[in-house]
């Protein structure tokens, strides 16, 4: 009976017709066999423009326009003894746009981000006849992005044509767990994946705020070529310390939809692209100060991926 289950196993995969890749926003399980590798480029790009106290709009009292265009290179290797390894490296360029004390500063910053390496190990793997792909991993966020003194406090206060927000990298070796899950089904996928990154303290007595991220997504194709794909991705971040004490208008909760498509040119080449809009957000305010949390609407998201 297993080998009959295993066989229309691999059979559903056989009339996929090769499956789509994994959804644009999230991860997800499958862990590549010995000797094979993927190389993904992936382009994120946003505005933060309005700042919240939780779900509403408020003020903003340096009237920041932030922009973010993050380049993310991704290498996937399988290792043997169903196991991968993961190297992620960013390249992040920033702007940021500011008034204080009635002085306008249009600032800069762009390099290299923090470099994180991830293992994966795979628990359930459905081409051998598992309900699903299940997947564990670990690994660690290097601290290789830019950190220099200048960006000192967080709001620019001792040095006002500085913030911290400039900064590449959070100046410190933090650790990543995370839980991948994906279902294939004929022509069809659904992918989900929770990942946790614990921070330690930084350059500059600056911390950055443990996070959750999860997300879950379905991808259908449409025929050989055409994919397309709707996704939930969620983000939860602990507030930032400086010199340790709480930043409060730091940190919150956020969610966002994600609809896209995706082009598979053969079995080797995809692009995919998503657009991702905020559905819900909490995010921290500082009563004190009365500063809200700054934040984008949207992002928008595009893939390109080659597998050797």
């Amino acid at each position: 009976m297993k080998k009959i289950f295993i066989n229309l196993t691999l059979l559903t995969f056989a009339c996929a017709e090769g499956i789509p890749k994994k959804n644009i926003g999230g991860s997800d399980a499958i862990v590549f066999p010995k000797g094979k590798i993927r190389f993904v480029t992936k382009e994120i790009i946003l505005t933060k423009d309005s700042t919240y106290n939780g779900d509403r709009e408020v003020k903003d009292l340096k009237d920041r326009k932030f922009k973010i265009q993050k380049s993310l290179f991704l290498l996937k290797g399988g290792i043997g003894y169903n196991s991968e390894v993961i190297i992620k490296i960013p390249y992040i360029n920033k702007k940021l746009n500011q008034t204080i004390k009635n002085r306008n500063f249009d600032m800069k910053n762009s390099g290299l981000g923090d470099i994180s390496l991830i293992g994966r190990y795979s628990i359930l793997n459905q081409k051998r006849g598992d309900f699903a792909f299940l997947s564990i991993g670990g690994g660690v966020k290097l601290p290789t992005g830019e950190t220099e003194k200048g960006f000192s406090t967080p709001f620019g206060n001792r040095n006002s044509d500085k913030t911290q927000i400039l900064q590449l990298g959070s100046g410190s070796y933090d650790y990543i767990l995370e839980l991948g899950f994906t279902k294939v089904i004929k022509s069809s996928r659904v992918d989900a994946n929770i990942n946790y990154t614990f921070r330690n303290r930084g350059d500059n007595s600056y911390q950055f705020g443990d996070t959750l991220n999860w997300n879950l997504g379905y991808l259908s194709k449409l025929n050989k070529i055409f994919s397309i794909q709707i996704e939930l991705d969620g983000i939860r971040q602990e507030k930032n310390r400086y010199r340790d004490r709480n930043i409060d208008f730091t940190g919150g909760s956020f969610i966002y939809l994600t609809p896209g498509f995706q082009i598979q040119f053969n079995k080797k080449l995809d692009l995919s692209f998503g657009y991702s809009r905020v559905i819900k957000r909490d995010s921290n305010y500082d009563s004190k100060q009365k500063i809200g949390g700054l934040s984008e609407d949207y992002k928008l998201l595009a893939r390109l991926g080659y597998i050797f």
